[in-house]
């Protein structure tokens, strides 16, 4: 697992880690941490990149014609398979590490 170092990135209220996962199986839609206030703090998972993701059994590879079993262990307090899993693009302005570049636009006439 790698985590990102917010102190170079800055704090966008999220943390991005990077897992090696076994995707034959159905992406966790969630895990859960010790919390000592609550007892367990459960935490939901956004994927970068998502596609071709069946939201009835949560495996990689097929969206449609699912020949697997819906699982519902995967649907305690809703946080079942859904597009909520796929990560929104964050913004689209520039960032301190890698600005954009504009290209010149050179008339023809």
């Amino acid at each position: 697992m790698e985590v990102e170092n917010f102190e170079e990135v800055g704090f966008r209220g999220f943390l991005r880690i990077r897992v090696d996962l076994d995707t034959s199986k159905p992406l966790p839609p969630d895990f859960s941490i010790p919390y000592p206030a609550m007892g367990c703090l459960k935490i939901r998972l956004k994927y970068k990149g998502l596609e071709d993701f069946c939201l009835v059994c949560g495996r990689l590879g097929h969206s449609r014609g699912c020949q697997h079993p819906p699982n519902p262990s995967f649907t305690v307090d809703g946080w079942g398979f859904g597009d909520e899993m796929r990560m929104a693009v964050i913004s689209s302005a520039p960032n301190s590490l890698f600005p954009s570049r504009r290209r010149k636009r050179v008339g023809l006439g």
